[in-house]
């Protein structure tokens, strides 16, 4: 009885360790995947215009929002850091490229280069580095280039 119990014991722990490991390498594969999604949807976005409202959409989970031209375009930068909302001010003229990874900020005499880094993703340390080509397809003496 006792050899039976200890078993089965052995049997459920060994169980366990393998649905563990099984979930956290579904995990990690999800998220890589997901931020591959996102880089590859932002890589083709393609929007210009001029800043004429910013906010704070509470019906979908707090994103923060830019309008262009007046509502004829919406810009979601849920990928990036809240810093470069932030930073952008209303009348901004700002560009974003299709088959690029950077967003062009133009503000009076200013004209400042972003490159989209995808901080907000969850793990984004871990998988940014498979696009750094995407990332230094601008030239390094451009000004105002943030890297």
């Amino acid at each position: 009885m006792k050899k039976w119990i200890l078993i089965s014991i052995t049997a459920l722990l060994i169980i366990w360790v393998v649905v563990t490991i099984n979930l956290f390498n579904r995990e990690v594969v999800s998220q890589e995947k997901f931020f591959d999604q996102a880089v590859k949807q932002v890589y083709k976005e393609n929007f210009h215009g001029l800043v004429t409202k910013k906010y704070i959409d509470k019906n979908n989970r707090g994103r923060k929002k830019i309008v262009l031209d007046h509502g004829a375009e919406e810009v979601d930068l849920v990928y990036e850091k809240s810093e470069l909302y932030d930073f952008i001010r209303l009348n901004d003229s700002i560009e974003k490229k299709k088959n690029t990874l950077y967003l062009r900020i133009k503000r009076n005499d200013k004209d400042t280069l972003i490159i989209l880094k995808f901080e907000n993703v969850k793990g984004y340390s871990n998988y940014i580095h498979k696009y750094d080509s995407l990332r230094k397809e601008i030239s390094p003496n451009v000004k105002g280039v943030e890297k």
